[in-house]
C-alpha cells in the first residue's frame, strides 16, 4: 500500500505541477509582452525535451533501478519547475521548459516498472488506472483549484511565490522515494 500511495503521489504530483504552466502563461505574456506563438514555442520545448527523454531514461530506469532514475526524475523537474520562477527572460525559461519536460519524461515508464515489480499480474491494470489516469488527471483539476483558486486568488501571491510554495510536495516526495521505495519487494528491508 505504500508503494501504491507513493505511485500515486508521484503522479498527482506530475500533473498538478504540468498544469501550472497554463495558469502562468497569462502573466509571462503580460510582464514580456509574449505573443501566443511565443508561448507556443515554451510549451514545444517541454513537449520536445518529455519527447525526446521518455525512451532512454525509462530504459535508464530499467538498467539502473527506479528507485535511483524515478528520484532523480522528480528532483529534476521540480528543479526545473524551481527555475521557471527564476527566469528574467524568455531564454532561460525555455531552458527551464526543457529541463521541466526532461524530469518528466520517464516518470510513467518507471512508475509501469513499478506495478510490473511490487504488484500481481491480477491488479497490475487496474492500479496503472488509478496510478496514471485517476491520480494524474486529479492532479491536473488540483493545479487550478490550489495553486491558481487558492495561491494566486486567495492568498493573492504572484505566480514566482507560488510556484516557490509548490516546489516544497516534490523535494518532499523526492526525499519520501529515496528513504522508503526499494526496486523490488526482496530489496526492502
Amino acid at each position: 500500500w505504500a508503494v501504491f500511495a507513493m505511485a500515486c503521489s508521484t503522479s498527482w504530483l506530475l500533473y498538478f505541477h504540468r498544469y501550472m504552466f497554463g495558469l502562468i502563461k497569462p502573466a509571462l505574456a503580460k510582464e514580456w509582452g509574449l505573443e501566443n506563438a511565443d508561448l507556443g514555442l515554451l510549451d514545444s520545448t517541454f513537449s520536445l525535451s518529455y519527447s525526446v527523454f521518455q525512451f532512454p531514461l525509462g530504459v535508464a530506469g530499467d538498467a539502473l533501478g527506479v528507485h535511483l532514475v524515478l528520484t532523480l526524475l522528480i528532483l529534476l523537474w521540480t528543479c526545473g519547475l524551481g527555475l521557471h520562477a527564476l527566469a528574467p527572460s524568455v531564454k532561460v525559461m525555455t531552458a527551464a521548459r526543457a529541463t521541466f519536460g526532461t524530469g518528466q519524461s520517464a516518470v510513467y515508464a518507471c512508475l509501469s516498472r513499478i506495478t510490473r515489480t511490487w504488484f500481481p499480474d491480477s491488479v497490475r491494470t487496474t492500479l496503472q488506472g488509478f496510478v496514471g489516469v485517476l491520480f494524474g488527471r486529479i492532479g491536473g483539476l488540483s493545479a487550478m483549484l490550489i495553486f491558481g483558486y487558492f495561491l494566486l486568488g486567495y492568498l493573492a501571491m504572484d505566480w514566482r511565490t507560488a510556484v516557490y510554495v509548490i516546489m516544497a510536495p516534490g523535494l518532499l516526495l523526492a526525499l519520501i522515494f529515496v528513504v522508503c521505495f526499494r526496486n523490488s519487494p526482496r530489496a526492502h528491508p
